[in-house]
């Protein structure tokens, strides 16, 4: 009786462990792609270029040129994850541009922001809105 309690007792002990550990196996791709070291493969035929996310984080920075992004900004790119292309006015083109030049949202015609008549939000322009609603749980 006292033999059954004790591997009673080792199951109870070691049975989170064992699922972390085979969790951690069968995810193991998926746990080495979010470490910060994880490298990223971005295609721009013909070149392949090999980016971590720190190095991607840091582009975007730098992009921003040390400005921080205001309530407008992120209005902006809300409504563009939200209902798609918008048209855009002269007065909103000084808001947009710093969003276009960290490439966060594009022109939906080709040219430039200068001369558009509306613009989208870009795949890493919904990443970063996304991450943003989650970190404010919303």
């Amino acid at each position: 009786m006292q033999i059954v309690q004790q591997i009673h007792m080792l199951a109870e002990v070691l049975a989170w462990p064992i699922v972390a550990c085979i969790t951690i196996f069968l995810y193991r791709d998926v746990v080495r792609s979010l470490l910060p070291g994880a490298k990223i493969k971005l295609a721009f035929p013909p070149v392949i270029v090999e980016a971590t996310i720190p190095m991607i984080e840091q582009s975007v920075a730098d992009s921003l040129r040390g400005e921080k992004l205001t309530g407008e900004h992120w209005s902006w790119l809300k409504r563009l994850r939200d209902e798609g292309p918008l048209s855009v006015s002269d007065a909103d083109k000084p808001v947009l541009r710093l969003l276009r030049d960290a490439g966060l949202l594009r022109t939906v015609e080709k040219g430039f922001l200068q001369s558009a008549k509306s613009v989208e939000i870009t795949g890493l322009g919904k990443f970063v809105v996304d991450a943003y609603d989650r970190k404010l749980g919303g």
